[in-house]
């Protein structure tokens, strides 16, 4: 198979996901957190990555020490630096208010009725405060990869038992603020007006894989079974929160740096979380873009989903029709190979259906004895504390979750906020990658649900119908039966 990537598979790798996705979707992310971040902030940027797409899915893959070596500089030069952290996220909503205005701009504009060269500049105006948005949020983004390692050696100083570690780090870590899933049902809990309700949120469930425009029967369903006290329990839960950090502070006598390192991580945890808010709902915007492209320049849709933005460019705007472009339905890799302090290039590659499924396999394989019966994870909540027996479900993808019923421990490669319906009713959460600032993480300390990330062979080890019994305390998880 033709190498697609300067990445050994043979060593330690991070790798987020897989989980449903479309290379348009995400295109973005790359020009913002490679070219972008690294020409604003030379030598700061993170090392060479590698995107595969293949059945509707993207694993993105990196080798884990330069990674995460580079996303601790980011953390303790940029994150916890006070005055370019505030710059940073000032920067970033003053970009909010240019990214509403042109979906304001997109939803007044009869777009049939532009000419071809006012749509280019709609089109390029969106993408570029798009890029606006996300630049300021990079080190946000990758600062947590390497902060977790960080707080855990600076806690290593006054906390004996790494037991007692992985619950202070959980406890000093956990959000301080909704999360904007929990803001969305307390709004429904006490709205009167569910259609204005779904106007503002329609967006809720939209992803990487796809935008949907969520009915108000959605809504209408939900809102009873919500209970009618929801913004007193959050409001407590926040308060309890806050007292458990107090507590566990004063009782190892944590200094204020260390407590420093905990808050700016929580801090980046929130930005990253009310961010998804915003991307969720461009979203929506991307895909009115692209349909309207695709009908005018004579595509199809979903096979131009399986493009990046430039790439759509170059066809719908280079008036050179790319009569193979359905080549790509078979997937393809994209790398990213830093080239200096301030460049990377990023090589998108077609493959043929057969080496499309040689690298996903290749890049996403781990080394597992099928036999085991017990495995381990790290920490992310302990839940009650004690051990959890149940069933198994395997969900590979939030959105065929039908089947899944309440009380099933959820076993997912990792999770994503379309995984949140779900992570709601389970029992306790496993993932293959995840650290301590991954959405299972955040999302199962908010709900109390015990939850061990990074186990790698969850996925591989156990299928449905499986009981596990899942020791959060002690982060293990034994194959029962």
């Amino acid at each position: 198979m033709k190498s697609i990537s300067p990445i050994d598979p043979t060593k330690e790798l991070l790798r987020w996901g897989p989980v449903p996705g479309k290379f348009f979707y995400m295109s973005e992310f790359n020009d913002a957190c490679f070219t972008r971040f690294a020409a604003r902030f030379p030598g700061k940027g993170v090392p060479d990555a590698l995107l595969v797409f293949h059945e509707g899915r993207f694993l993105y893959v990196q080798e884990l020490a330069p990674f995460r070596a580079a996303c601790k500089t980011m953390f303790t030069e940029i994150m916890m630096n006070d005055s370019l952290r505030s710059s940073l996220f000032q920067e970033w909503e003053d970009a909010i208010v240019e990214q509403l205005i042109i979906q304001e701009t997109i939803d007044r504009t009869n777009i049939p009725l532009l000419s071809g060269n006012d749509f280019r500049a709609l089109w390029d105006s969106f993408y570029e405060k798009t890029i606006q948005f996300w630049l300021p949020t990079v080190a946000a983004e990758f600062g947590n990869y390497g902060s977790d390692q960080l707080l855990e050696e600076a806690l290593a100083l006054h906390i004996a038992n790494k037991a007692d570690i992985a619950s202070a780090m959980e406890i000093l870590t956990a959000p301080e603020a909704l999360s904007f899933y929990q803001e969305e049902e307390i709004h429904l809990s006490e709205t009167s007006d569910i259609e204005a309700h779904q106007q503002k949120y329609y967006w809720l469930k939209n992803s990487y894989a796809g935008s949907q425009v969520l009915p108000v029967q959605f809504f209408i369903d939900r809102k009873y079974e919500l209970s009618k006290n929801i913004r007193a329990q959050q409001n407590q839960r926040l308060a309890d929160v806050k007292t458990k950090k107090t507590e566990l502070i004063a009782r190892y006598q944590i200094p204020s740096d260390i407590v420093k390192i905990a808050d700016v991580l929580r801090m980046a945890i929130e930005w990253q979380d009310e961010r998804k808010k915003y991307i969720f709902q461009t979203l929506h915007y991307k895909d009115i873009l692209l349909k309207h492209a695709a009908g005018r320049f004579g595509y199809d849709y979903h096979t131009l989903l399986n493009y990046d933005f430039h790439e759509i460019e170059r066809f719908v705007f280079g008036q050179t029709h790319n009569d193979t472009h359905t080549e790509r339905n078979t997937g393809c890799a994209a790398s990213i190979v830093r080239t200096s302090p301030t460049t990377y290039t990023i090589d998108i590659s077609t493959l043929a259906t057969e080496h499309v499924a040689d690298a996903w396999k290749k890049y996403l394989s781990e080394d597992i004895a099928l036999e085991t019966r017990e495995f381990k994870g790290s920490i992310a909540c302990i839940g009650n504390g004690t051990p959890v027996r149940g069933v198994v479900r395997v969900l590979l993808d939030p959105n065929q979750s039908q089947e899944f019923k309440p009380g099933e421990i959820l076993v997912a490669p990792m999770t994503s906020p379309e995984y949140v319906f779900v992570m709601k009713i389970a029992s306790a959460i496993l993932t293959d990658t995840g650290g301590l600032t991954s959405h299972a993480a955040i999302v199962s300390r908010e709900l109390n649900v015990p939850c061990l990330v990074g186990t790698k062979v969850a996925t591989h080890l156990l299928k449905d119908g499986d009981v596990v019994e899942v020791d959060a305390r002690n982060g293990t998880v034994r194959i029962l039966s």
